[in-house]
């Protein structure tokens, strides 16, 4: 009896503890809009809010450090776009909304962090989608929106601005890739360390796949300026493409990877292969002809070695898989060379700096 008697005592506290978690997410089913307790909030951590209607916010309780964002109610998709990210004065977070283009699976993805003013603080460098008027933000440490840029073109959210010091003036430029929306002209806009456009460079070769790839901006050949290297495509080929500092392109480049429309390029990586003076590019590019979304036998991924000059040190093909990533240069085994990693659909591969699988 004393048993049965245990079991049932049991059995109640499991019936109550139920219905009080049921009781409590009631609360929140039915699409209304979670209050926050906190009253400044709007006004300082979130200062684009103001205007936008409560079905629209993103509303942040900073004191259980969670944010939430409430759907549109017939389309179910975020109406506004936030970034999170620490502040360099404490260990606050900071929550901004930023307007994008209600409807899209993608706004506003893989913001940069650099000092651009030479303050010791880092700005947050981020565009957003917005038809053929994509935007860039320049946003302070303190979550101000110091710089609102309208770029008249196109950006894919998916690649990213990259900052180097182009002219060679002491001061950072951000460089954007970007299309021209009514002539889909491929173009890189360059804006100084506050926005302002300085140059557009308008170029055959795209970012070759704008929705994962990115540039390098480094100086490539020793000659005290930036070039600016990336895997390229112009409709029918894949390409890696090197350029100066004023956008034209160099000696020995562009460099057709793969002479089919159907390819594309990653995004190539420099470092030093042969212990030299000088720095190599490793280019990766794949076919993506093979009539299958599944790996198979048919399936061939390319990487190669090029000198500053565009001439080929080795290649290495690659039957029955597919690359997915991008290459790193590193000595990751501590010999003195480096070596070149990467990821395909079979894991991680692993060459030596002549090409070779140790």
């Amino acid at each position: 009896m004393d048993k049965i008697n245990k079991n049932l005592v049991l059995t109640i506290i499991i019936i109550i503890f139920l219905v009080s978690i049921i009781s409590g997410c009631e609360d929140n089913i039915g699409g209304e809009a979670i209050e926050s307790n906190s009253d400044t909030k709007d006004s300082k951590l979130n200062p684009k809010l103001e205007g936008i209607t409560s079905e629209e916010k993103i509303i942040s309780d900073t004191s259980k450090e969670q944010e939430k964002i409430v759907l549109n109610n017939e389309m179910r998709i975020p109406t506004t776009k936030e970034i999170k990210f620490p502040l360099n004065k404490n260990d606050r977070d900071m929550v901004i909304t930023l307007e994008g283009i209600p409807g899209t699976w993608i706004g506003i993805v893989s913001p940069v962090l650099y000092d651009l003013d030479d303050d010791g603080d880092q700005e947050l460098i981020v565009q957003t989608q917005e038809s053929d008027n994509s935007k860039l933000y320049i946003i302070s440490y303190e979550g101000e929106i110091i710089h609102e840029v309208f770029l008249d073109c196109f950006i894919n959210p998916r690649s990213f601005p990259s900052i180097a010091d182009i002219n060679n003036d002491n001061l950072p430029e951000i460089v954007v890739f970007c299309y021209d929306g009514p002539n889909e002209q491929s173009q890189f806009k360059i804006l100084n360390n506050e926005g302002i456009l300085i140059d557009t460079w308008n170029v055959e070769y795209g970012i070759s796949d704008d929705l994962y790839s990115s540039i390098n901006l480094l100086d490539l050949n020793n000659d005290g300026t930036t070039e600016i290297i990336y895997g390229g495509y112009n409709g029918y080929e894949s390409a890696l493409v090197v350029l100066d500092n004023e956008g034209e392109v160099m000696n020995g480049f562009p460099i057709t990877l793969e002479g089919i429309d159907s390819s594309e390029a990653m995004t190539p990586a420099i470092g030093n292969l042969n212990n030299d003076s000088n720095k190599e590019i490793v280019a990766i590019s794949r076919n993506d002809g093979v009539d299958s979304m599944w790996l198979t036998e048919d399936d061939e991924s390319y990487i190669r070695a090029y000198n500053i000059n565009g001439e080929e040190l080795w290649n290495q093909t690659i039957i029955g898989d597919r690359i997915g990533s991008d290459p790193v240069i590193a000595d990751i085994n501590n010999n003195g060379d480096n070596e070149i990693i990467f990821s395909s659909s079979k894991g991680l591969r692993v060459l030596n700096n002549q090409g070779d699988y140790d």
